[in-house]
């Protein structure tokens, strides 16, 4: 075999080899994307089931809210018709009013009170229970236990903050007081301003001087 054929042939061989490799890379790099291709899908469809049902319960739940809703309206058209019937309505007068009327007067002439009207019996009724709610409102947010840790922080907190006034307060008391006694010395004409410094620090409560330490 000649030397020009073997550099030939070498480079074929080598250009071969060059392109194996290529394939086989690509090859990984495209068998690990459809492995996590695959587990995307298996994930997506996972999820796809998981929605699906929730989408059925809520489809579900709203054909039941739906049926539940007929129901109710289909009670209140019936009971409004039953009420007309009884209690009247459009400008007619019902059942209990026309018996109301023929058997109030009868009741008079026997010394009987009158029937009472239906609409003030109303007002009872819902007024009742709207007092009902109140004091089941009240006794269930009586129920409700506070934390002690947030009760001992509150109280604390009160105590501090009552303290913190009485002090400002006394300190004011006291600054209020040496206005007037310093007022009072001007008007006498008396010079005892440094006297009346001494007695006034010296009558100042703890909680004046703990205020001027903390300006200070």
């Amino acid at each position: 075999m000649e030397m020009e054929e073997i550099v030939q042939l070498t480079a074929l061989v080598e250009d071969k080899k060059q392109q194996i490799v290529r394939l086989r890379l690509q090859q990984d790099r495209d068998e690990a994307l459809v492995q996590e291709l695959r587990n995307e899908q298996a994930l997506l469809s996972k999820e796809h089931s998981t929605l699906a049902a929730a989408l059925a319960c809520v489809v579900k739940d709203a054909e039941a809210v739906a049926a539940a809703e007929r129901g109710v309206a289909a009670g209140i058209t019936a009971r409004d018709e039953t009420l007309k019937g009884l209690a009247g309505g459009g400008g007619g007068e019902g059942e209990y009013e026309l018996l109301r009327r023929r058997l109030d007067p009868e009741r008079m002439r026997l010394g009987l009170p009158p029937l009472s009207r239906v609409q003030d019996d109303i007002d009872a009724a819902m007024s009742q229970r709207l007092a009902d709610k109140r004091v089941l409102g009240r006794a269930v947010s009586e129920t409700v236990v506070p934390s002690p840790t947030l009760g001992s922080q509150s109280r604390s907190g009160q105590d501090s903050r009552t303290d913190g006034m009485s002090s400002g307060s006394d300190a004011d008391e006291y600054d209020a007081e040496g206005s007037a006694r310093k007022k009072t010395h001007k008007l006498r004409g008396d010079d005892d301003d440094g006297d009346y410094s001494t007695r006034s620090s010296a009558a100042a409560s703890p909680a004046l001087k703990r205020r001027k330490k903390k300006s200070q």
